[in-house]
């Protein structure tokens, strides 16, 4: 495959690269690619993606799920922004002890 000779953490950094530099379909595409590999970066972008519309039609649930698959990965910023979803009872039910947790970690 054309990823395959690609080292996967140089594919991952073209990822946040071109979401750096707005270039947000070329990073929706690297991003997808290193999503299925589980990778918190890709992820965490894709959340950022999702939550502000870039790229792909805005979806605060969409955001959601990317973030929650990064900051069970370890993410801190995934597990921030898991805090602030539920802090404020964006897509999920408000609960200030998930809030506590997330923002804890």
């Amino acid at each position: 495959c054309g990823l395959c000779s690609i080292p996967a953490q140089s594919f991952a950094n073209d990822c946040v690269d071109l979401h750096s530099a707005k270039q947000y379909k070329q990073a929706m595409s690297r991003c997808m690619a290193m999503a299925a590999h589980n990778d918190v970066s890709a992820l965490f972008t894709l959340g950022l993606m999702h939550f502000y519309g870039q790229a792909v039609p805005q979806s605060q649930s969409e955001a959601f799920g990317f973030f929650k698959r990064a900051a069970r990965l370890g993410h801190a910023g995934a597990q921030n922004n898991l805090g602030y979803f539920y802090y404020n009872g964006v897509v999920v039910k408000q609960d200030y002890v998930r809030a506590f947790l997330w923002f804890s970690l």
